[in-house]
């Protein structure tokens, strides 16, 4: 992550922490889990490569009960629902001044849309929720390799038979005389 300047600079009258990554995961929970963060900001900006990334830093915050403003993108909006358990901000100046304006002036609501963060990631990605969804991968890929299989064994079959009948190997097709 990052800080802007006016923050790290002291200038905005306000405390602010950046905790910077660490390939120890338990470390950086700990490290999160001790930040004693009154708000977490998660700006993302909308791309193909972020199409591709999580919403782990939802999860993360929430596990916490630490209460977030978020990038108004697909990884985030279908967890969070704005005002309620986060708040969701375009990827504008205006939009992200106005949602952390709301959230200084009704700090008061903080601690209810952790809760019902906490709450949301507990109800969608805990543990057994995981486990569920890996089961369903797991099942589709059973089947999926089962059928694939299954056509292996339908294809080298019918490879013996084009054989017996004159057929000519010729790499993997078999063509006729």
């Amino acid at each position: 992550g990052c800080m802007p300047d006016i923050f790290a600079e002291g200038k905005s009258g306000l405390s602010a922490k950046l905790i910077h990554w660490q390939p120890d995961y338990e470390k950086y929970l700990r490290n999160l889990g001790n930040s004693g963060w009154g708000l977490a900001l998660a700006p993302v900006i909308e791309s193909e490569y972020t199409s591709h990334k999580t919403n782990i830093k939802f999860i993360e915050y929430s596990a916490f009960c630490i209460p977030g403003i978020y990038s108004h993108i697909g990884i985030y909006k279908q967890d969070i629902e704005d005002g309620v358990n986060g708040y969701l901000a375009a990827n504008n100046y205006n939009s992200w001044y106005e949602k952390l304006q709301n959230a200084f002036l009704k700090r008061d609501t903080l601690s209810a849309i952790a809760t019902r963060a906490f709450e949301t990631v507990r109800e969608k990605h805990s543990s057994r929720q995981a486990a569920n969804k890996w089961k369903i991968i797991l099942d589709e890929y059973r089947h999926t390799v089962s059928l694939s299989t299954q056509s292996s064994i339908l294809w080298a079959k019918t490879q013996r038979i084009y054989f017996q009948k004159g057929g000519i190997e010729l790499g993997k097709k078999i063509l006729f005389k």
